[in-house]
């Protein structure tokens, strides 16, 4: 391996970077002052540990397919795991899919967050090769969970791959037991900070792989991005009066919908998000079923590697019918036509819905499901 540098980002991404040099062999050589980071970077490469309070980690059922097709699926498979829109989102695959249960540890960090930290990184002309989070530097354990003391945070890893951060009084409360701490010396530490390079969980895929060119010219731009921004806030301004025409007859939709919600999972006590609980219930029905999901959305990435331009936007399972929801965006109406096509010669049976073009790109809804 080369010379290697690794930067941790804290909680607060605009203080102090912490920076370390270690030796082609893993051997830690000496802490790097931020202001030199641009030459100590040079021809070595360098990879962002991010503290994990700004990072959450989950476990979600995967198919059986290499990272490469998986990055491309990500954000539908992920979408009953987050609060927030799936597209504010970037996603990064750890260690490896559990082929008993299909479960595989996915790391979640805002786009928002991640860009604050690329954006700080390019001031500095640092260009990084891997964005990771600390929850990737811990060993999954054999059994129960491994605690640590680190710096001013305490980072949990459980032995399904599953994980959080926080001060003790939110971890002990989240884990709902006594903290048993393993304190964390430097030099272990430095360790784990050595090995970062060859392990899973880069946020640094898709959109942000080229990082290099769209981060640089973040920084000289910022003054066209304000620009922008004030023009989405005098567009939402405008849109007002027209939301607020339809926020009774969403509120009357969102009536009809609980009601059908708890009809059809009447064991549930607590509605937090309908459509997220839905989701997981549907896919806990699916994995009891057979897999029908997996076998489908296998098809479906087939079909996507065709097209290097086409994304996944969203993706639902319909239990009832069989059949995948799909929201997938292209470059050109001609490519979505190729697109079903590629799932017919599969032996697919498609059923297109309304389509539409936003920001140069084609948004297509179509239902698959098998002949």
């Amino acid at each position: 391996m080369s010379e290697l540098v690794v930067i941790e980002i804290v909680e607060d991404v605009t203080a102090p970077l912490l920076a370390n040099l270690f030796s082609e062999s893993g051997d830690w050589q000496r802490v790097l002052d931020e202001n030199a980071l641009a030459d100590a970077c040079t021809a070595r490469k360098v990879v962002i540990v991010v503290d994990g309070r700004l990072t959450a980690l989950h476990l979600a059922a995967m198919p059986a397919l290499d990272d490469a097709k998986l990055v491309k699926v990500l954000p539908g498979l992920m979408d009953d795991k987050v609060a927030t829109n799936i597209q504010d989102n970037q996603f990064a695959l750890l260690d490896k899919r559990d082929p008993e249960t299909g479960m595989r540890p996915v790391a979640v960090i805002e786009k928002k967050i991640l860009n604050k930290i690329l954006e700080r990184l390019a001031e500095l002309n640092v260009n990084p090769d891997m964005v990771t989070s600390d929850f990737a530097l811990l060993a999954r354990p054999a059994s129960g969970a491994k605690i640590v003391a680190l710096h001013d945070r305490f980072v949990v890893r459980n032995a399904d791959g599953s994980g959080l951060a926080g001060e003790k009084n939110l971890v002990e409360k989240l884990i709902s037991e006594p903290l048993k701490a393993e304190p964390v010396a430097p030099s272990e530490w430095q360790q784990l900070l050595s090995q970062s390079a060859d392990l899973t969980g880069n946020f640094l895929h898709s959109e942000y792989a080229q990082k290099n060119s769209w981060m640089a010219a973040l920084v000289w731009w910022k003054r066209a991005a304000y620009l922008a921004l004030f023009a989405s806030a005098l567009y939402g301004t405008l849109s007002f009066y027209e939301a607020s025409e339809n926020f009774s007859r969403a509120e009357k939709l969102y009536g009809e919908s609980e009601q059908i919600f708890r009809t059809s999972l009447p064991d549930v006590q607590r509605i937090v998000n309908m459509e997220a609980q839905m989701r997981r219930a549907v896919l806990v029905r699916d994995q009891e079923g057979g897999g029908e999901f997996f076998a489908l959305v296998a098809v479906v990435v087939k079909a996507i590697e065709s097209d290097t331009t086409a994304s996944l936007e969203s993706l639902r399972y319909d239990q009832s019918d069989g059949a995948l929801l799909l929201s997938v965006s292209f470059l050109s109406f001609a490519e979505t036509a190729k697109f079903n096509d590629v799932l017919r010669r599969e032996g697919m049976r498609i059923n297109e819905g309304s389509s539409c073009q936003e920001g140069g790109r084609i948004f297509a809804e179509i239902q698959v499901r098998r002949q």
